[in-house]
């Protein structure tokens, strides 16, 4: 097989640099293909009317591969303009095939193709990256029991659960009374006089259910004040 022909596998991040380490592209070909974006933009401003050269012109950035697309567009469009020699008569056509000329010129064309690559490689990862962070989004959102479409609303509704939720608690609290009192008899048997209350807070809550810290703290429930 001839060398030329081999191929050569380049991480894409790094093509841009291997072109102009091996000198297919000049380092400044950013600064060079500027004049090619305003040949570009002229010659948009007076094209055919062609559903394919509509659909190229529809996307955001008109790169080397539209512009061949184009010329090959306008070889049929401009055929009337064609002389015994080949060449077209036509502006628009001149305009295009200049435009490919100096994309050609040092081969700027690679240097833009290599950073499309690129691009598209960072844009596949960043796809890649949402994907698994909203499906983290949403498993977290299946562990708080809601949808996460609203996620301060939807948060604000399970907070109306949690009376319900500390009155189930409550009644299974009372049912673990005698093994409180069991436990207090016991520890009373041993150390005698210098027993102390057992498990006081549990037994709070048993006796009392959900209160404020304050009632716990203070054995009287808060004044409520309702600010104007």
């Amino acid at each position: 097989m001839d060398e030329s022909h081999i191929p050569i596998d380049i991480n894409i991040g790094k093509l841009q640099d291997w072109l102009v380490s091996r000198r297919h592209v000049n380092k400044e070909w950013q600064k060079n293909i500027i004049a090619v974006r305003e040949k570009i933009n002229n010659a948009i401003q007076d094209m055919p009317v062609h559903q394919d050269i509509a659909a190229l012109l529809s996307g955001s950035y008109i790169n080397y591969f539209h512009c061949l697309k184009i010329i090959e567009i306008l070889k049929e469009t401009e055929a009337d303009t064609k002389n015994l020699f080949g060449r077209y008569g036509s502006q628009r056509m001149k305009d295009w095939q200049d435009v490919v000329k100096c994309y050609e010129k040092e081969n700027l064309y690679l240097g833009e193709a290599a950073q499309m690559l690129e691009y598209e490689k960072k844009n596949t990862d960043y796809l890649k990256n949402e994907a698994s962070m909203k499906s983290e989004f949403l498993g977290q959102c299946r562990q708080l029991g809601i949808q996460g479409d609203h996620i301060k609303r939807e948060l604000v509704e399970r907070l109306k659960e949690l009376p319900g939720i500390y009155e189930d608690i409550g009644n299974s609290l009372k049912l673990i009374q005698p093994g409180i009192d069991l436990y207090s008899a016991f520890t009373k048997y041993v150390l005698r006089d210098k027993a102390p209350e057992v498990l006081p807070l549990l037994q709070f809550v048993v006796h009392h259910g959900n209160v404020t810290v304050y009632e716990w703290s203070y054995g009287e429930p808060p004044l409520i004040c309702q600010q104007k």
